[in-house]
């Protein structure tokens, strides 16, 4: 499957390659991905994080999340940076329910958490001394950022650029770990 996928975007991995050296020599801060543009970062972070992630997402099992990442994306180049940290909070719900065969779409208080312990108890984000602290902080986060700066509550505080990098990044992070575990398995 993944051959066929790998397949599926070789031409447009060349022409993502070619734009976005075009892009870096005019300093247009955006990287061209099969999931759309991103923002462009330190390369250590897009080439360690973002690229085998959103490689990883183009699968077709992913679909709704790519999807949905493409239009957290779009908001954070369009400076919507509260509609990011809104974005980021459901496509984490969107990204558990998938790695969790839950029905996706289905929301409601306390949802995240209830996918959270599910994804645990099934071994999907695995629970030892280590990762169980992060996983807390990074539950307790992405909840308090979109109950704080999001447009799905009234806002306390205005998100700036760097709290929907900051989001997006972390949300990055965790679904490679999520994905490298349920590969590694």
């Amino acid at each position: 499957r993944a051959g066929y996928i790998n397949d599926a975007f070789s031409d447009f991995d060349k022409f993502s390659n070619c734009l976005n050296h075009i892009f870096e020599q005019f300093s247009v801060n955006m990287i061209l991905t099969r999931q759309g543009l991103i923002p462009q970062q330190d390369s250590k972070i897009t080439e360690a994080v973002y690229a085998p992630t959103l490689a990883a997402l183009s699968d077709p099992k992913w679909r709704s999340v790519s999807e949905d990442l493409s239009k957290m994306f779009e908001d954070y180049q369009n400076g919507n940076y509260a509609e990011v940290v809104t974005k980021a909070h459901g496509v984490t719900q969107r990204f558990l329910q998938l790695l969790t065969g839950e029905k996706e779409g289905k929301n409601g208080k306390g949802e995240l958490a209830s996918l959270f312990r599910k994804a645990k108890l099934e071994g999907y984000v695995p629970s030892n001394r280590f990762s169980e602290p992060i996983i807390n902080a990074f539950q307790g986060y992405i909840s308090s950022e979109r109950a704080t700066k999001s447009t799905a509550k009234p806002a306390v505080k205005e998100a700036t650029p760097n709290d929907a990098l900051l989001i997006m990044n972390v949300i990055m992070i965790f679904f490679q770990y999520c994905l490298q575990v349920q590969t590694n398995t």
